[in-house]
This record gives structure tokens, sequence and C-alpha cells, in this order.
């Protein structure tokens, strides 16, 4: 129970945003890209077996699966830094969205390969918690910073 009075509301819907409109922007940018270049056709892109054209080219599915994770880790960093308290508790909490999507549209996901699923549902928390971790970094070194400076009376 101490662990969700720790809980900063805001913090994490802000995360929210950051990593489904981060990874929803990448995505819109990358595949637009790619169509652009001709690597890709609107048809394809429209296709439903567009996740299995993704699948079949490992540098797209590398790239796309790279940029979703960024987004996951800015999130849980965005989130650690925001709540200013609990880091990893946050960091993980803002893949919370993610996860929640994932029940929403698990019809769909059931189709795809499990190992897919899977990935999915693992690299999420592991990216947020990633990114709490690294805020949690930020935090010691500022405060080490802090006890090192000596204070000025005046």
């Amino acid at each position: 129970m101490n662990a969700l009075r720790q809980i900063r509301w805001v913090a994490l819907i802000v995360s929210w945003v950051v990593d489904i409109g981060g990874s929803n922007l990448f995505s819109i940018v990358y595949f637009g890209t790619l169509v652009a270049m001709g690597r890709l056709t609107l048809a394809q892109l429209g296709s439903p077996d567009f996740t299995k054209i993704v699948l079949n080219d490992p540098a797209m599915f590398g790239t796309s699966l790279a940029g979703g994770t960024f987004f996951s880790v800015l999130a849980g960093y965005v989130a650690a830094r925001m709540a200013g308290r609990a880091p990893l508790l946050h960091g993980t909490l803002s893949s919370a969205a993610c996860l929640g999507i994932d029940v929403i549209s698990l019809p769909t996901l059931l189709t795809y390969p499990l190992w897919l699923f899977a990935l999915g549902v693992l690299v999420s928390p592991l990216a947020g918690y990633s990114g709490g971790w690294l805020a949690s970094l930020g935090q010691r070194n500022l405060a080490s910073a802090a006890a090192l400076t000596p204070r000025q009376e005046g």
C-alpha cells in the first residue's frame, strides 16, 4: 500500500503520452519515409498482411522495434524524473498504457506469432524500468554534486 502512495499519476499520464505518442509519431515518419523511398507501397502499408511484411524484413522489423523501445525508455525516464521519487516504480509503470493497449488489442495480437506478442509484453516494462534506472542515476549524481558543493552563507 505504501508503494501506491508514492505514485505520481500526472508523471505516469505524461509518460504514457510520450510512449504512445512518440512511438506512433516514429511509425508514421519511419513508414512514411519507406513509402517515399519506394521500399514500401501504400497498398502494403494498408494490407492486412502488413505485420508479415515487416517481420520478413529484418532491417524494417529491427528499426521499428528499436524506435518503439526508445520511446518506452524515454517514457520511463520522463515518469521517473517528473515523479521525483521511486524512479524504478515510475519507470516500470510507464509501460502500463502499452500493456493496457495490448490487452485491448488481444484478439488482433493473437493472430501474430506468439514470440512477437511475448517480446512486446517483456520489452515494454523492461524499457520503462531502464528509463527509470537512468533517471535514478541522474538523481544520484545531482545529490552527490549537491553534497560536495560548499554552502555559501550570505
